[in-house]
């Protein structure tokens, strides 16, 4: 079971860090959109599109990097005051109540959209561009996965602290 957390967290953090690049991305595409409106009076036709694609597969592939540093909001104010064993109870009813169900539905409904996208040739209609959906709605269920698996990983962190009262990387 190590062996696996490991590999999720291994996972989520070369992830996170290859995201970066698409964060390198997004400002340079939007720098020329920005140039051939302004300076040159030529706006893209995909600049609009394109941009929004890049920041939403950053967002959803950075979900379970920022899952596995624990940067999701939460009510620190009394959760931070808490002993370690309460604040894994905490997490373990909230990932049973909000998290597991939350993500199985938003990766079914991802993954529906998805396979619809690849079969009927799906295009956005929202500029003249009409480019394909189905490779964006493909990087949403990845990143739904992925985030998945490192709310397991967190999970058997938690349900170890509970039962072992002790921090599951420590042994």
């Amino acid at each position: 079971m190590r062996a696996l957390v490991k590999a999720v967290d291994t996972l989520s953090r070369w992830t996170g860090s290859s995201i970066r690049w698409l964060a390198m991305l997004l400002v340079a595409q939007i720098s020329f959109e920005v140039i051939m409106r302004f300076v040159f009076d030529k706006p893209t036709i995909w600049g609009y599109e394109t941009s929004m694609m890049i920041g939403g597969a950053m967002y959803v592939l950075a979900f379970s990097y920022a899952t596995l540093k624990g940067s999701h909001v939460r009510i620190d104010v009394f959760y931070r005051s808490m002993k370690p064993r309460t604040q894994a109870l905490v997490d373990v009813i909230g990932a049973l109540i909000c998290f597991f169900p939350l993500m199985i539905m938003l990766t079914v409904f991802s993954t529906t959209a998805a396979m619809k996208a690849w079969r009927i040739h799906e295009t956005s209609i929202e500029s003249t561009w009409f480019p394909p959906l189905a490779p964006f709605r493909t990087v949403v269920v990845v990143g739904f996965v992925l985030v998945t698996l490192q709310g397991l990983a967190q999970f058997v962190r938690d349900i170890y602290m509970l039962t072992r009262n002790k921090a599951y990387d420590r042994d």
